[in-house]
C-alpha cells in the first residue's frame, strides 16, 4: 500500500505540472487521439481491401491486437518510457546517487517517478479499437477463455516491463544505448501485427527468444477464443521468469555503478 500511495503521489504531481495549460494539453490530447485511432483504422482498412484475412486472422481479430499493442503502448508510455530514460540520463550525468537516496527500492523510483500524462491516450485508442473489432467480429466470438485475458494482459505488460529494465540496466556498461534502443523499438513494433503474418523463423524468434507475441497476438487469441494451445498456460511463468531475471539484473547493475561522490 505504501508503494502504492508514492506512485499515486508521482501521477498527482505529474497531473498537476501538464495540466497548467489546460487548453494546450486538452487539445493536443484529442488531436493524437483522433490521428491515432484513424490511422489504425485506415490501416487496418487497406490491408483487408485486398483480403478476406490476412493469415487467418480476420478484420476484427487484427483491430483487436492492434488495439491491445496500443493499450501496452500506452501504459509503458505513460509511465515506464518517461522515468527509465530520466534514470538513464542520470547515471549519464551523475545525479544517480540521488536515486539510491530515496527511501523507496531503486527500481520501483526508477520506474515510477516521472508520469507523462499525456501518453495514456495510446492506451484510451487501443481501447476503442479492441471494442470495435470485437463489436465486428461474428456473434459467440467469445468463449469462456476470456476470463483468462485479464491474466494475460498482466503477463503482457510484465514481459514487456522486464525487457525495458534489462535494457536500461544496461547503462551501468555501456555508454550510450542510442542503438540498442533503436533495436529494442523494431523489434517491439512487430507485435502491432500478429506473429502469424511472418515467416516461421521470425515468429519462433518472437515467441521464444524476443516473445512480444505474449504482448498482443496471444492476450488477442485468449480473448477471441482462438487456439494458442499451451501458450495461455506459460504465458504468466514467461512473465513471473522475466520480471525475477530483470530484477536481479537491476541489483547486479547496482552492484557495478560507480558512485559520482566516491
Amino acid at each position: 500500500m505504501r508503494l502504492l500511495s508514492v506512485a499515486l503521489t508521482f501521477t498527482k504531481v505529474a497531473m498537476q505540472q501538464q495540466f497548467a495549460y489546460r487548453g494546450e494539453f486538452l487539445g493536443q490530447f484529442i488531436n493524437a487521439f483522433a490521428v491515432d485511432t484513424l490511422n489504425a483504422a485506415v490501416s487496418v482498412a487497406v490491408i483487408y481491401a485486398h483480403t478476406d484475412s490476412l493469415r487467418g486472422w480476420s478484420a476484427g481479430e487484427l483491430l483487436v491486437v492492434v488495439g491491445l499493442f496500443n493499450v501496452v503502448l500506452g501504459v509503458m508510455g505513460t509511465v515506464m518510457f518517461p522515468s527509465l530514460s530520466r534514470t538513464t540520463e542520470a547515471v549519464y550525468e551523475g545525479t544517480f546517487d540521488y536515486v539510491l537516496m530515496k527511501p523507496v527500492p531503486s527500481l520501483f523510483f526508477a520506474s515510477t517517478h516521472y508520469v507523462q500524462v499525456g501518453h495514456f491516450v495510446n492506451s484510451i485508442v487501443g481501447v476503442v479499437l479492441c471494442a470495435f473489432g470485437l463489436f465486428i467480429l461474428e456473434a459467440g466470438a467469445l468463449t469462456w477463455r476470456v476470463a483468462f485475458f485479464p491474466l494475460m494482459l498482466a503477463s503482457a505488460l510484465a514481459i514487456f516491463y522486464a525487457f525495458v529494465v534489462a535494457m536500461t540496466t544496461l547503462v551501468f556498461w555501456a555508454v550510450r544505448l542510442e542503438g540498442l534502443e533503436s533495436m529494442f523499438n523494431v523489434f517491439f513494433r512487430t507485435s502491432r501485427y500478429p506473429v502469424d503474418i511472418y515467416p516461421k523463423w521470425i515468429k519462433g524468434f518472437l515467441t521464444y527468444l524476443f516473445p512480444v507475441a505474449f504482448v498482443s497476438t496471444v492476450p488477442t487469441e485468449t480473448l477471441v477464443g482462438r487456439d494458442s494451445g499451451w501458450l495461455i498456460a506459460v504465458g504468466p511463468v514467461i512473465a513471473t521468469i522475466a520480471v525475477y531475471g530483470a530484477t536481479r539484473f537491476w541489483r547486479l547493475g547496482l552492484r557495478r555503478y560507480s558512485s559520482a561522490s566516491s
